[in-house]
């Protein structure tokens, strides 16, 4: 192993953040990150819920039994699985998850943590709970994925139906309640439980259905005890002993990968690039993410982009090389960048001051990380006219037009005062931030803008 992750960074919580900023030595560019931390951790179910859910496939598996539409086909524990999520996404994607807890093989607790793979990225609890499951976030925009429905769950295997349980709150941002789930039997008698997902979404296949390794089953959401949207996949063998699907050295329950093709521990790469206009941020749970990071393409000359990278298991030996082209081919900015540790997600953001006379046309932001180079393509024009500056302490705002296709943020430590003749027009989007926020009445936003007031 190259490196292991700090044991207290290793979580369950999918969306708990902390932001830390950073500044480089160089003016031109700032950096700052926002990475996940370690918050409380709950069972994935409680106690009397999972043994409710037993006690229920145990009924429906007897009574498909019964009527023969249930029987071992296969040698028992021998199935073998493929991944259980895809993405059907239309926006520029590179990866879209990342695995913050595998099951937990060491019976001790608490803060006594042991992976597959001799690592911690799992919990257990101070009750005597050790996780049971693979944990696959969806990351980043994890709530605008789930309202648009853009991460499915699949069927890891062939199987039948043996239990469903939906029609329960899929927004979850504490751990509470009951989750949407579906479960699988294989043809060696060995399950699949795919948990937390969106509330309605689950296959209308009914219990005793046959579904075929791939086949839709619902959507990823969060449900139960969860803290954001992401998929709890577990897998029991013929006798319903949980079994960690990864093979390595510290996995205590199987000899063999049940994967296909089992992924590396270490999955690193960059899942998506994000440029904006303002700073970047993640929204209030739930709130959908692309009200802050709301990928832009067109930029005017003389505008400040900020460069958000959102990566996966990246270590500290991996080297990140940015290059900034202008129309013509020639370069405009390079820099380089190294972690300080090693995150299973985490995004780093930088911004770059575009020149006033900078060309219009096609300008490309290249990065090169762990042997994949990731293009994003953005345009200046000088038809754009950049946001309004928003300056002094407290702010007041007067005369002063938000023009369309602009995003643009104002955030103040003590006030911002929206005063006279400020307008916004349709197609802008403008974000507030400040503990108070006062609005006068010659304030007027256009029907198809967006104004986002956070008093913080």
């Amino acid at each position: 192993m190259t490196a292991k992750w700090r044991a207290s960074f290793v979580a369950t919580l999918c969306f708990i953040l902390l932001t830390i900023m950073l500044f480089s030595a160089e003016a031109s560019h700032f950096a700052g990150l926002r990475v996940f931390e370690r918050g409380p951790p709950a069972p994935a179910l409680s106690k009397a819920k999972r043994e409710a859910i037993v006690q229920t496939i145990q009924v429906n598996v007897a009574r498909l039994q019964s009527e023969g539409k249930l029987m071992r086909t296969a040698a028992v524990d021998s199935v073998v699985l493929s991944f259980p999520l895809r993405i059907v996404a239309d926006d520029p994607y590179y990866g879209y998850y990342f695995i913050p807890a595998f099951v937990d093989h060491n019976d001790a607790y608490p803060d006594q943590l042991l992976d597959y793979y001799c690592g911690k990225r799992t919990y257990d609890m101070s009750s005597g709970y050790n996780h049971e499951g693979t944990d696959y976030c969806t990351w980043p925009l994890a709530w605008k994925r789930m309202a648009h429905d853009e991460v499915e769950v699949v069927a890891a295997a062939s199987g039948v139906i043996v239990g469903k349980d939906d029609g329960y709150y899929d927004k979850n941002c504490t751990r509470s309640g009951d989750w949407n789930a579906v479960y699988i039997q294989h043809s060696d008698d060995s399950q699949a439980w795919y948990g937390h997902l969106k509330n309605g979404s689950l296959t209308q296949k009914s219990i005793g259905d046959s579904v075929t390794e791939g086949e839709y089953l619902g959507v990823v959401g969060s449900s139960g005890n969860s803290t954001g949207p992401h998929l709890h996949f577990e897998i029991h063998d013929s006798s319903g002993k949980v079994v960690d699907p990864y093979y390595g050295e510290c996995n205590t329950t199987t000899d063999r990968s049940w994967w296909k093709d089992q992924p590396p521990y270490y999955e690193s790469c960059i899942n998506k690039v994000i440029l904006t206009s303002n700073i970047p941020d993640i929204p209030d749970c739930p709130e959908d993410e692309t009200t802050i990071l709301d990928d832009k393409s067109q930029f005017a000359p003389g505008e400040r982009i900020y460069i958000s990278v959102f990566y996966r298991d990246i270590l500290t030996d991996q080297t990140t090389d940015f290059t900034v082209q202008k129309p013509d081919g020639t370069t405009y900015f390079t820099w380089q960048f190294n972690s300080e540790e090693p995150y299973p997600a985490v995004f780093f953001y930088w911004y770059i001051d575009t020149p006033s006379d900078a060309d219009n046309g096609r300008w490309l932001l290249q990065l090169t990380f762990n042997g994949q180079t990731y293009e994003h393509e953005f345009n200046m024009s000088p038809t754009l006219t950049p946001c309004p500056e928003c300056s002094g302490s407290p702010v007041e705002l007067t005369n002063v037009t938000f023009e369309s296709g602009r995003n643009c943020e104002c955030s103040d430590s003590a006030s911002i005062t929206i005063g006279t003749d400020v307008t916004i027009k349709s197609g802008a989007t403008v974000t507030f931030k400040a503990p108070t926020v006062k609005l006068q009445s010659y304030f007027h936003a256009e029907n198809g803008s967006t104004v986002n007031i956070k008093q913080q």
